[in-house]
């Protein structure tokens, strides 16, 4: 099997063709060699090609509404939720300021409460819904927590208001309290664990956050990982610990460490999903149904980072995502007196730095619907250049394979619209 990845179409070579293609690529191009590629590109003249989707606006505001947090991970990148600053929560004035504006020059459809741990600063979130109740705007809601300190009046609020909650949980107890602790160092699973059972209970949607690390990894494989946390919810996104100064270094795991994670979750959810079990984990879903999928778009930034969402810090900063959070990507500030009026250019000369251009030298780019802006600085290339293309190769590798496409989409679409 190959795949061309201008037009994303596979291609079943017989044993022949297979045997001078392997000849053709180790040394000069025999005379076969160059008939066949000459047959595959004339079947490839009447392949529709990738269209380039413009940017539509933003529709998601990530409001950071507590840049604080009551646990302190060992390989939080966010510095136990400060971002290495001064902890802070958003206070009401900038929350609101920062909602008007942007609802002012974007058509947002979501709002997402973030951290820290934004449920530290739970009466905002409810100023933020009333808020936009009194403003007449129907919009959806999320929230990621890590998961110990949800009451039931939190409870009530999401309900009424068809929030999306994500919880972090690493997996069973003696790996999550690994790292997922307290300021005191004590474990949080059990209390997470009957948070989530809550949430199932009150009939909120919940999926999980997994992050997998070098500590972790020593005590079980990325395989049992996954399959502990597919007992509790089959929505999840799962990844490893992301290189920053202040995680603890313990938890880095080398790029080959990484990769054999992914590998081995992309084995797993394969096996699930020929199955008919249903599963959607993340990225490795997103990045299936984009080979898959018959249209043939790419977007024009890398990621959802300024060409789909917008992330407000506490002080009142506009980032385009919470993993863009380099100086160099400050969008502005709302509470400036001029912020609407130069809002129009200074997201266009965003969407220009975080074009998908950047990536466009990488055999794989239009294999992929996104890559995270972190992937894009020092701290991701290694992820660029070796996770990924492997990753991609992998998933390919298990497409070809499958007997029955319409069955496994099937499969996949079920997955996705959280049916059972």
């Amino acid at each position: 099997m190959g795949v061309d990845p201008s037009t994303r179409t596979f291609f079943e070579f017989t044993q022949e063709e297979w045997e001078i293609l392997k000849e053709g690529m180790n040394q000069s191009a025999s005379t076969k060699y160059q008939e066949l590629m000459d047959s595959i590109q004339e079947t490839l003249k009447p392949m529709s090609t990738f269209e380039t989707q413009s940017t539509q606006g933003v529709y998601e505001l990530v409001l950071m509404i507590s840049q604080d947090c009551n646990m302190k991970c060992s390989y939080c990148y966010a510095d136990a939720g400060t971002y290495s600053e001064e902890a802070s929560f958003m206070d009401r004035e900038i929350a609101k300021t920062g909602v008007e504006k942007i609802c002012q020059v974007e058509d947002i459809e979501e709002i997402m409460f973030f951290g820290g741990e934004p449920f530290l600063n739970f009466p905002l979130i409810r100023e933020i819904v009333e808020l936009n109740k009194e403003k007449g705007r129907k919009l959806k809601y999320g929230v990621v927590t890590n998961g110990t300190i949800m009451t039931d009046d939190m409870l009530k609020v999401l309900k009424e208001n068809n929030f999306g909650v994500t919880v972090s949980l690493d997996g069973p107890p003696h790996i999550h309290n690994l790292c997922r602790v307290y300021k005191n160092g004590n474990g949080t699973h059990d209390k997470v664990l009957r948070t989530i059972e809550k949430l199932k209970k009150a009939g909120i949607p919940c999926g999980l956050e997994a992050t997998y690390n070098n500590r972790v990894s020593n005590q079980t494989t990325p395989r049992d990982v996954l399959a502990y946390l597919t007992q509790i919810a089959r929505h999840i996104k799962i990844d490893c610990v992301l290189d920053a100064e202040c995680i603890d270094p313990a938890t880095l795991m080398t790029p080959e460490e990484t990769y054999t994670a992914y590998k081995e979750w992309t084995d797993c959810a394969f096996e699930m999903w020929e199955k008919g079990e249903l599963l959607d984990v993340r990225p490795i879903s997103s990045m299936v149904w984009h080979l898959m999928s018959s249209r043939k778009l790419k977007s024009e930034t890398v990621c959802k980072a300024g060409g789909g969402r917008v992330t407000l810090f506490s002080n009142g900063d506009l980032y385009p995502c919470f993993a863009a959070f380099f100086p160099k990507y400050l969008i502005g500030n709302v509470t400036d007196d001029n912020f609407v009026e130069e809002y129009p250019e200074k997201i266009k000369e965003m969407n220009r730095m975080l074009s998908r251009s950047q990536v466009d030298h990488y055999w794989f780019s239009d294999l992929i619907s996104s890559v995270c802006v972190r992937n894009l600085e020092d701290c991701g290339v290694s992820h660029l250049n070796f996770i990924l293309p492997n990753l991609i190769e992998d998933i390919i590798y298990h497409l070809i394979k499958i007997e029955d496409t319409k069955k496994f989409q099937d499969t996949l679409r079920r997955s996705a619209c959280g049916e059972t």
